[in-house]
């Protein structure tokens, strides 16, 4: 049985709220980091699942914590796959991608 990697709620609203507030500079390594993880996955982009708004949360966010979650996120996973896929959507509608 694979490992649940999954976020729990208030860790992914904490990495959204990141994604809608942090700076370009951060906010780039993150998306490098998403996007190595969407390919190596054969995940596809799905911009209507971005996150709307800013969740409530805290903004004391480890980015190179979440780099290493991207790491270790299987494939055959539904929930942690939604998880990629929403973030992935929220940083390129951030980014205007």
């Amino acid at each position: 049985m694979p490992v649940e990697l999954k976020l729990p709620d208030n860790q992914f609203d904490n990495i959204i709220r990141m994604i809608k507030k942090v700076d370009s500079e951060k906010l780039d390594v993150l998306a490098t980091a998403v996007t190595d993880t969407m390919s190596r996955l054969k995940f596809k982009r799905d911009v209507s699942k971005a996150v709307k708004g800013v969740p409530d949360g805290s903004d004391q966010t480890d980015i190179m914590s979440i780099v290493v979650w991207l790491k270790k996120v299987p494939r055959r996973n539904r929930v942690t796959k939604r998880q990629v896929v929403a973030i992935d959507a929220t940083i390129a509608s951030r980014m205007g991608v």
